[in-house]
């Protein structure tokens, strides 16, 4: 649980930093158009520049301790490599939105083709396969299409300025969220239960602040439990209520475990 509150506070602040970070040469799509015309030397410096933000996207798919050690490192680099040559200016979405898409679905790639024959294909084995490259693919989509596939990364956006409404952070979440399992459980069952009762969500979001005295009489939790856990019932709550299936889908598993 500590390891997805992390992934995602990486993923969204390697992204904002990276994306208002000036650099003398201009914003990082101009140096991607330098790039493509030829700056190898730059192509280097936007790669050491972005590692933070692509350990940022391995993080959130993969429960990987060690990043760099890890194959799935190597492909991600690659991936971020291609997106740099793949990238088209004429479909106005930031470049890191679709390196990340690219490195996304170039894992899923390797991770399938790694289960199927139980080794490492290279991308030009997979490519052989699947026909056309999938970043040649994303490039030659429309960019509502594009757009569409990186829903993901919109509403992981969307989350942290609901969060904000209610004056938390995911870095205040780290600290404080339980370190007991059956602590945490209690917390999605109070989130859920709020989100099953429209009165209380309704004043849960007008009034940005979580009705815990009502919640606890709905609930049957304790007062001083959902007092304890307030900020850790808010974030689940706000995630419950999101489009972020694979992040839901993470916590109904996460019920399920023994």
């Amino acid at each position: 649980m500590f390891q997805l509150l992390t992934a995602l506070q990486d993923v969204l602040a390697e992204e904002q930093q990276l994306a208002e970070r000036q650099m003398p040469s201009g914003r990082l799509e101009e140096k991607v158009r330098q790039i493509q015309a030829g700056d190898q030397d730059l192509r280097n410096q936007v790669i050491a520049d972005c590692l933070p933000y692509i350990k940022g996207v391995l993080r959130r798919m993969l429960p990987i301790q060690s990043i760099e050690q890890a194959d799935e490192f190597s492909v991600a680099l690659t991936a971020f490599n291609e997106a740099l040559d793949r990238y088209r200016f004429e479909t106005h979405v930031p470049f890191l939105r679709f390196a990340g898409l690219v490195i996304n679905r170039r894992i899923i790639d390797w991770l399938r083709q790694q289960h199927r024959h139980r080794q490492v294909l290279t991308f030009s084995q997979c490519e052989q396969d699947q026909g056309e490259s999938f970043v040649e693919g994303i490039a030659s989509s429309p960019a509502s299409q594009i757009w569409e596939n990186m829903e993901i990364e919109e509403d992981l956006v969307r989350l942290r300025q609901r969060l904000q409404a209610f004056n938390l952070s995911l870095s205040q979440l780290i600290r404080v969220f339980p370190r007991h399992r059956d602590s945490r459980l209690t917390c999605i069952q109070a989130a859920r239960h709020l989100l099953d009762q429209p009165v209380l969500l309704q004043r849960f979001e007008n009034d940005c602040r979580l009705p815990a005295a009502e919640l606890s009489r709905h609930s049957g939790i304790t007062l001083k439990t959902i007092e304890r856990n307030r900020k850790s019932i808010i974030f689940l709550a706000l995630l419950l209520s999101s489009d972020l299936d694979v992040l839901k889908a993470y916590l109904t598993l996460y019920c399920k475990e023994v």
